[in-house]
Formats: C-alpha cells, structure tokens, sequence
C-alpha cells in the first residue's frame, strides 16, 4: 500500500524533470546528481505509485498512462513548493503593502513626515499608517503585529526587539518672543523665578530630566504646567511667559514666535531609534522602509 510518508520533495522534482526530459542522463545533469541516483529515485516513485510510470524506448523514456494521469499534479504540486522557497521578491513602485509606524508627535514631525513625502515619490501605491506611541504595549503590540515598527527611544523598549540608531537629539530652552527675558544668557536666579511648562506624554508628571540635573544642584524650578505633546507645548509657549525646554529638531519647524534662550544648566538629550520585532527582521518590504527612515534621519539636521 502507498504511504505518503515515503514521498519527498526531491522524488517529485525527479519526476517533474523525467516527465519533461524523457532521458535519465539529462534529468541528472539538470538535478545535479548521478544517473543511478535518478534511476533510484524512479524505482522509488515505481513503488509508490504501483506503477512502472515510464518504459524505455530506442527514443528514450516514455511515460505510462498512469505517469500522465499524474502529470498535472506533480507539475502543480512542484510549482507550488518552488514558489513558496522563491525569494520574496519586493519593488517599491509597485508595491501596495501596508505598513503601520507607533511615533510620538515629535518625531511624526521631524521623520515620519518627511519620510511620507518620500515614499509618496518611491513607492506611490503603498499605505502607511501613523499611530500614536504606545509606550507599555509596545513589545505586545509588534509581536501581535498590530504595529510594524516604532520610533522612540531606547529606554522604552527592550532585548526582545531588533533596534537601529536614527540620530542623537539635544534639547534646547525655549521662550516665546514676548517674554521678559532679553538676554541670550540667563542666570540660575532667573532661570529659577520663571514658571516652566514640560512634556509628559503619558503620566502629566511635573517633574523630567530638567528636574533631575537641578535636583544635582540642590535647587528646584516650578512647573506650572505638563502636557501631553510637544504641539500642545509650542502652543503654550506662545501664550504665557513660560520656558520649556524642546528638542532641537523639533524647534526647528516651531520657531514662529519662539526663540531660544542660554541657560545655566544643560540637560541631557537622547538617541531616537527604530524598533521591530524579530518576525519582521528579514521582510523585504519592513528592510526597504527601515532605510528610508535612516535616509530621513541622516538629511534631517
């Protein structure tokens, strides 16, 4: 009785190219083995399918009835096994895939929106969706797949992800045009007299690195007000004599009514990087759209 158990990939192949060549020296130059090796493999497939499937001829091999009842689906069943081991083949300007990115406000503004405009140009057809960044389920979220990547920063994620370098950011301090302050330089007094306003995206504390490096100094500052982004904070700027302290790139896109100010304490900036689950670490189309990111994030200065 035939066992399916006794069938393998490389008889079926064998038998796709016997079928096609008609010649046991030909089908083993095209398999890359020896001839008694191919007619191993045919007194194989014999037994298996109780049938001599090809008889020889002073023209070569001709198939039995059986071989060419079972010829379509050994053809479909060896196109279908080669198509799965192809390689994924990808090209951006036909390519409709979806991709999903978790960013918070900031860097939506200074990669992923012109990353979009390059994509838009390079690969016409693909979607992109843009989330909000999710700091506590992030490692769930790309091993689920709900997100294909995120950009943050390495504090927020960890070993389980594959992760690459985008750029180093620094912080500057910021006042709006109107404030008091007039002078480039400003004193730790003064700097100290003056209400702040921070970003805190997800908790609304009053307290960040800023807090820390006074705290080394023994003195403290009052924060008025904590906000969720760093939009909400341009805007707020603009409305009362507040100082902040704001990414550099990111100011670079807000200066309307803003200007920024020398402090007496420097405060710690923070590498911004790329993050994706193993799973998605040889895609293709995930590889081409990592480097488009790091292109952003080498142009943007």
């Amino acid at each position: 009785m035939s066992d399916i158990r006794n069938l393998d990939l490389n008889l079926l192949r064998a038998f796709s190219v016997l079928l096609a060549e008609r010649n046991v020296s030909r089908t083993a130059k095209i398999l890359h083995v020896t001839q008694p090796t191919v007619s191993g493999m045919l007194a194989r497939l014999r037994v298996i399918f109780d049938d001599p499937l090809f008889v020889r001829t002073q023209r070569g091999l001709l198939p039995t009835p059986r071989a060419e009842e079972l010829e379509p689906a050994i053809l479909k069943l060896v196109g279908d096994a080669e198509e799965l081991v192809k390689p994924n083949a990808f090209d951006p300007e036909t390519s409709d895939a979806t991709t999903i990115i978790s960013v918070n406000d900031y860097m939506q503004s200074v990669l992923i929106v012109p990353m979009l405009a390059l994509l838009r140009q390079q690969a016409p057809n693909m979607r992109v969706g843009v989330r909000n960044l999710e700091i506590a389920e992030l490692p769930a979220m790309l091993m689920r797949g709900e997100i294909d990547m995120a950009v943050t920063i390495p504090e927020f994620v960890d070993s389980t992800l594959c992760t690459q370098f985008l750029y180093r950011e620094e912080y500057v301090a910021v006042v709006r045009d109107q404030h008091p302050i007039r002078t480039k330089q400003v004193s730790l007094k003064k700097f100290l007299s003056c209400d702040h306003v921070l970003v805190s995206p997800s908790d609304g504390s009053f307290s960040g690195p800023t807090d820390d490096v006074l705290k080394e100094l023994g003195v403290s500052r009052r924060v008025a007000i904590s906000v969720p982004s760093f939009h909400v904070l341009a805007e707020v700027l603009q409305e009362d004599d507040f100082i902040a302290f704001m990414p550099k790139r990111l100011f670079a896109r807000q200066t309307e009514n803003l200007r920024i100010i020398k402090t007496p304490i420097d405060v710690p900036g923070f590498d911004v990087i790329a993050a994706w689950h193993t799973r998605t670490d040889s895609e293709p189309v995930h590889n081409w759209i990592r480097t488009k990111l790091l292109d952003v994030a080498d142009s943007v200065k």
